[in-house]
């Protein structure tokens, strides 16, 4: 519930934190970003620069409220050798809503073909009584 001051009021926290420090504070974070961008990009078969193999990464569609960090931009540049116009945020090129619900069906998708090749054992649809 957190902590509360007397008479059970929440208590307010105001900091002012520089950007340099907020960017070292999300380093494991955009550790993890540039890891899994990688990951998806050789999953996918799509090269990135300096790979090689197969057709090169022609865009970035950014979704979610981090993707508004400038370091964000600036990893995706970095990694995937594309100019800024070409690493978009969601709520420039679709709705953002959108973006999220679309990116789901696609797991659900990817979670339900999963599902329906892995071995089970048969069960009857109904018990008689």
């Amino acid at each position: 519930d957190g902590k509360r001051a007397r008479g059970g009021r929440p208590l307010d926290l105001e900091a002012t934190v520089s950007r340099r420090l907020f960017e070292a504070l999300c380093a494991p974070l955009l550790a993890r970003l540039e890891a899994t961008t990688r990951d998806v990009c050789k999953a996918a078969g799509v090269a990135l620069p300096g790979d090689g193999a197969g057709p090169p990464l022609d865009s970035v569609l950014l979704v979610g409220g981090a993707t508004r960090m400038p370091a964000v931009g600036r990893l995706l540049r970095r990694v995937t050798g594309l100019p800024l116009a070409k690493i978009v945020a969601a709520s420039e090129a679709v709705s953002v809503d959108e973006a999220v619900a679309l990116g789901c069906a696609i797991r659900a998708a990817a979670l339900d073909v999963d599902a329906a090749l892995a071995p089970r054992e048969a069960k009857p649809a109904f018990e008689l009584l």
